[in-house]
């Protein structure tokens, strides 16, 4: 464990906080800023909310061992900076946020920024708000966005300026994980992964192409649903309580790798996204905390099931309740040894990246990508137990695919990268025709 771990503002060693390099501003958004809020009523709700949500001060700290990442008890950095936006046009602000960007990526203070752009006189102000991937999910956006503007209409109305109740502080909650991990339980909890067959797992197929062919060129291919079968998507989703479109995608995608690249039926990694907010301490309340919650757990699930739409939910939901915690404290068992999951070797798992793309309120204008890609990446047990993780060291992982979903003027789009010394241009479009028939099967008329 850290030495410094009672410090203040000192953060315990997380599994899921490889820190390889500069933090990168995976949110990148401009916000209307209501009429009446202009760079001292902005700035006053920046510094309540850096107050009011730990996490948004979490920053890295530079130490003799490497970086580690560390809270500030007091905000003793520069809350809101500002643009002058106000003879710009959207492509010229466009490179502003690049500008702001790069800047972020550079920068090792907090990783959440807040950059108030003017934008003249008549003319709604705008916010850019930047976050790294490790402070935030889809529900904490949410909580974000509800926060600043409730107390912009406060200060509008000329109200009290006040917000809901604190829940947990991010950093209270880290350090029960932190203690769950050292735990006798967590023990056996991680036997229980490293019981599961994860050696017969199917390996993620590619093929041999010619020599002459270039290495490492990335061709993109993009299937796209019209926006009444978008439409029909979403209302088929409806029939499957727990169901959600990336889940939907992915079985998709899994049906047609099998289809394309002839899979035995032994089993092959589905990636489920878990809220780890409830359900594994519950005397901590993270209602509306701010942190990375949402987690991935990987079930196992024979190639032949995709073919039975209803039976692959059902078996994902039997295996999830099977599992210690409900599959949520997999992801962290999971970062600490090698043998469970899909480290090792490439398999046909993808390791899911972003938002989710629902209906649900938390989502909702919010973000509307979500991210598929193959690759690996670890710590093990005993490391972590021993307080010998290098923090520096960033993740090493072999892409084979990378997929992106969006949601583009109410039509789903994929766009599928991968090598052309993986994959032929005439497999890939017969990959993206059967995706496009798999998601087909959830629409509704």
């Amino acid at each position: 464990m850290l030495s410094d771990s009672n410090a203040i503002g000192s953060m315990p060693r997380m599994p899921w906080v490889k820190w390889g390099g500069a933090p990168e501003a995976d949110f990148c958004k401009l916000f209307d800023l209501p009429e009446g809020i202009g760079f001292p009523e902005c700035e006053k709700i920046i510094n309540l909310l850096y107050q009011h949500h730990d996490i948004l001060r979490l920053s890295i700290k530079n130490t003799d061992s490497g970086q580690l990442l560390w809270i500030p008890s007091e905000i003793n950095f520069t809350a809101l900076n500002s643009v002058s936006a106000s003879s710009l046009s959207k492509l010229q602000l466009g490179s502003v946020i690049e500008v702001c960007k790069e800047k972020f990526r550079k920068s090792y203070g907090p990783l959440a920024w807040f950059i108030y752009c003017d934008a003249g006189i008549g003319i709604k102000s705008k916010l850019i708000v930047l976050l790294s991937h490790v402070i935030y999910d889809d529900y904490s956006i949410q909580v974000l966005l509800e926060d600043f503007y409730t107390l912009a209409k406060q200060i509008v109305t000329q109200q009290t300026l006040s917000l809901p109740l604190k829940t947990a502080s991010y950093r209270e909650w880290c350090f029960r994980v932190h203690k769950y991990l050292l735990s006798p339980q967590a023990k056996l909890d991680l036997e229980y992964y490293q019981a599961l067959p994860w050696k017969h797992v199917q390996p993620m197929p590619f093929e041999t192409l010619s020599a002459n062919r270039q290495r490492g060129l990335v061709r993109h291919l993009v299937v796209t649903l019209s926006r009444l079968q978008t439409r029909q998507l979403l209302a088929g989703m409806r029939k499957y309580s727990k169901s959600i479109i990336s889940t939907v995608c992915q079985t998709s995608m899994y049906r047609a790798i099998q289809k394309c690249f002839s899979l035995n039926n032994n089993p092959i990694i589905f990636a489920n996204m878990v809220n780890t907010r409830v359900g594994v301490f519950d005397t901590v309340d993270t209602s509306r905390t701010i942190g990375p919650f949402c987690m991935r757990c990987d079930v196992l699930l024979n190639c032949s099931d995709f073919f039975d739409k209803v039976e692959v939910f059902k078996q994902i939901e039997m295996q999830m309740m099977k599992l210690p915690y409900e599959g949520k404290t997999y992801m962290w068992l999971r970062m600490l040894d090698n043998e469970i999951g899909w480290d090792n070797i490439s398999k046909v798992g993808f390791n899911y990246l972003g938002p989710r793309l629902d209906n649900s309120r938390y989502t909702k204008n919010v973000d509307t990508k979500m991210r598929f890609r193959f690759s690996d990446s670890m710590y093990r047990y005993e490391d972590y137990a021993s307080g010998n993780i290098d923090l520096t060291q960033g993740v090493n992982g072999s892409i084979m695919m990378d997929v992106v979903a969006s949601m583009i003027n109410g039509t789903l789009e994929l766009d599928i990268a991968h090598l052309t010394d993986h994959y032929s241009e005439t497999t890939m479009i017969a990959f993206g025709q059967e995706l496009i028939e798999g998601l087909n099967e959830y629409c509704v008329s």
